[in-house]
């Protein structure tokens, strides 16, 4: 009860936290920690990816080619939706890019708050594909589904701490920055009981569900391990995927027979 209460809100949290320590301190989180602990995130998330997820799907199905379609639409999903949103300007890092380039004849509040917005509208979205490994994992296997609820919290709040950036220096209200940052956190509720309802249907959706959910995983690997790194740096980041990496294994229901 409380690993499927928390996989429904984990990613929730993160928005929750990021937003609360910005009203609070009107500062952000120091850059080391939070990039240490993206690191460690990576290192989980790919190794439970592979040991649980992918090895769950292959238990239900046997079947090496719906696991295979399953790991590749999925990571075919998020590059796809990451290309949208950056075709768009939604991205996070193109945001960050475009922050010593001021437009002409606008103001810098008015260009922090566009930027925040347009943040926020990215996460939103990807909020909610990527909150199906949740829901997928719950089904099979509630201590995993808690795990990947609270990686889900860590990269939320790493996320939704570039839009509390952009707002903390302006004059933004305390209810306008908490809004803003945290409203983005409520699509990741809808992920999560679809990653259920999908893995519940018959024994192959599971598998593929599972497998899907492992290829949205592993994208994510990426773009946490790359928060990680611009944050901490290349040592620190690491060391947090090695961390990550000895957590799975540790944590892992895979093992033989």
């Amino acid at each position: 009860m409380v690993a499927a209460l928390y996989g429904l809100i984990g990613g929730f949290l993160g928005n929750v936290f990021a937003a609360f320590l910005a009203v609070t301190t009107r500062q952000q989180a120091k850059a080391g920690v939070v990039g240490t602990a993206l690191g460690a995130s990576a290192g989980f998330i790919v190794a439970a990816a592979f040991l649980d997820l992918t090895g769950e799907a292959l238990r239900q199905s046997h079947d090496w080619i719906i696991v295979g379609i399953g790991i590749a639409l999925g990571i075919l999903l998020m590059v796809g939706l990451g290309l949208l949103l950056s075709a768009l300007g939604m991205g996070e890092e193109e945001e960050r890019e475009g922050r010593s380039a001021p437009v002409a004849g606008r103001d810098l509040q008015g260009q922090r708050l566009e930027r925040a917005r347009l943040i926020a509208i990215g996460e939103g979205i990807h909020n909610i594909p990527e909150a199906l490994p949740i829901g997928a994992a719950l089904a099979v296997a509630p201590h995993l589904g808690l795990l990947i609820a609270l990686l889900m919290t860590i990269e939320n709040f790493a996320e939704s701490g570039a839009i509390a950036a952009e707002l903390v220096p302006t004059r933004a209200s305390t209810g306008q920055i908490y809004w803003e940052t945290v409203w983005p956190g409520l699509l990741s509720v809808i992920g999560a009981p679809l990653g259920v309802l999908f893995a519940r249907i018959s024994p192959s959706l599971l598998a593929f569900t599972l497998a899907f959910a492992a290829g949205i995983m592993l994208v994510i690997t990426g773009e946490v391990w790359s928060d990680g790194r611009k944050l901490a740096g290349p040592s620190w980041s690491s060391l947090g995927i090695l961390v990550g990496v000895l957590l799975a294994l540790a944590t892992s229901g895979t093992g033989p027979g």
